[in-house]
């Protein structure tokens, strides 16, 4: 039993199955956002715009990938996502990319309303 035990701690103390945190630095611009979204597969094809759109929150084309800067904030899960939004081959593969952009909160108040 003790030999169980000693095997058991020494599996849990190697350096490989420890969790670590990272602490990387957020993106604070669209250069560093594109940056993030290039190391996760983008290409170079695109620069990256943020906006303070209330109802567009990824749109591209002709070379330029506008995001609303709420998306700074996102995890990389979302990141992963805009990538395959822009990127994915298949409908299957946009539709779920669209749906977890999607459910990421916006801040829409970042901009006061029009005057009428």
């Amino acid at each position: 039993m003790l030999q169980a035990l000693r095997g058991f701690a020494r599996f849990f103390s190697r350096d490989d199955n420890q969790l670590s945190l990272e602490l990387a630095a957020r993106p604070e611009t669209g250069e560093q956002l594109r940056a993030e979204l290039r190391r996760l597969g983008l290409g170079e094809g695109y620069a990256v715009r943020l906006t303070t759109n209330r109802t567009v929150v990824v749109s591209y084309g002709r070379g330029e990938l506008r995001i609303h800067e709420s998306f700074l904030s996102a995890p990389e899960d979302v990141w992963k996502a805009i990538v395959v939004f822009v990127k994915g081959r298949t409908r299957a593969a946009r539709s779920e990319a669209r749906r977890i952009i999607l459910e990421f909160p916006i801040d829409r108040s970042a901009r006061p309303d029009r005057p009428r």
